[in-house]
């Protein structure tokens, strides 16, 4: 699908940054620059790189799946061009039905599991999903026949296991023995009622993560995708804008500790 407009008539800022991890492939989608190590389906040297403030794409983002599908969205500077997909759906036809019907050209949110599952979010709130019955009794828990959550996004990884984020920011997870690292993370951040801004489950290596948190913490083990860990922080740090929230929450800490 590509959408004629002029780039210029629209903001694209809301839009999120993106982590995406499949096998030893990876793509992070960011306000900034996004980046990543693709299958040759997508890109014939497998490495990407994008310059958002230089470069003629403004916007970058791909969603990885298995047997190298992909969903691709991109949204140019320049021209008569605003949107453009270019994405492998193959065995993903509800996927590809859901844009169509919601004239979705970038979903507020989409994971793509193992096994052909999937959940698709978009802005106007319309859910689909193929998942396993647990995954949307406990998940999204909601009764089998129904095609509305209070979901926000639903992070699909190995073995059936899923995180799940509500609208409310409250969330709930069962990794099912697998990502140890991600599970001990996740709970801390519950006991202290911090949300989840960005991750990925990889759901072909279940020990291969990648989570921001909104405090600003970033946890990661890159396992069979690969990525250079320094390089990903760096990323988190500009595109997630850490430096100043870290600067705010300090702030915040300083104000406090005077006021008691």
């Amino acid at each position: 699908m590509t959408r004629i407009a002029s780039p210029s008539d629209e903001d694209y800022s809301h839009e999120p940054p993106n982590l995406s991890l499949c096998g030893d492939s990876y793509f992070f989608s960011g306000r900034f620059r996004s980046y990543g190590r693709v299958p040759k389906a997508l890109e014939e040297n497998n490495e990407m790189n994008f310059d958002h403030v230089r470069g003629e794409s403004t916007a970058e983002y791909i969603v990885l799946g298995p047997n190298e599908r992909y969903f691709r969205c991109r949204r140019i500077r320049e021209g008569e061009v605003a949107a453009m997909n270019s994405s492998d759906l193959e065995d993903y036809e509800q996927v590809t039905d859901f844009c169509d019907d919601h004239q979705v050209e970038r979903p507020a949110f989409l994971c793509f599991g193992p096994y052909g599952t999937f959940y698709i979010r978009s802005e106007d709130g319309a859910e689909k999903w193929s998942l396993p019955a647990d995954t949307v009794r406990d998940a999204l828990q909601v009764t089998p026949g129904a095609a509305q959550s209070g979901a926000s996004s639903l992070w699909l990884g190995a073995g059936d296991s899923w995180v799940v984020q509500y609208r409310d920011g409250s969330f709930r997870f069962d990794l099912r023995g697998r990502y140890a690292a991600l599970e001990r993370a996740l709970r801390q951040a519950q006991e202290e009622g911090v949300r989840i801004s960005g991750l990925a489950l990889n759901p072909l290596d279940a020990y291969s993560y990648a989570c921001v948190f909104s405090d600003g913490l970033v946890e990661y083990e890159a396992g069979q995708a690969g990525f250079d860990g320094k390089e990903f922080e760096k990323w988190c740090e500009d595109n997630f804008e850490l430096k100043e929230l870290h600067k705010l929450l300090a702030e915040i800490s300083e104000a406090t500790n005077r006021n008691h």
